[in-house]
């Protein structure tokens, strides 16, 4: 569906997003969840077929968390980011808890890995 801008010009062309953007909303999306300290770096992997989203995330999560309800918020974080953000809709979105932070309190925020 077309877009009409203020200027009255048709917008007919595609939009087209760089996979390092995709890969940074996810990261965003992950890194506001708490009890996630780390995105593992390169941990972000993703795939985008017929404008379907296929994700899987590597986090390090709090020690006095649920790692369930951890993990659950970051599927839907991601999913609402990449519909909001982006004409994508997710596919599947997996994620692997690949270690527990135990410095850090429960509800500390963390910081994204670059």
């Amino acid at each position: 569906m077309p877009l009409s801008s203020r200027y009255r010009a048709k917008s007919e062309g595609n939009i087209k997003y760089d996979n390092t953007v995709v890969v940074s909303i996810i990261e965003h999306a992950v890194g506001e969840v708490p009890d996630v300290f780390v995105v593992e770096p390169k941990g972000i992997a993703m795939n985008i077929v017929d404008k379907k989203v296929s994700v899987s995330a590597n986090i390090i999560v709090g020690a006095k968390c649920r790692c369930t309800m951890v993990a659950f918020a970051v599927q839907e974080n991601i999913k609402q980011a990449l519909e909001n953000m982006t004409e994508f809709t997710a596919d599947k979105i997996n994620v692997n808890i690949v270690g527990v932070e135990l410095d850090m309190a429960k509800g500390e925020k963390g910081e994204v890995a670059q």
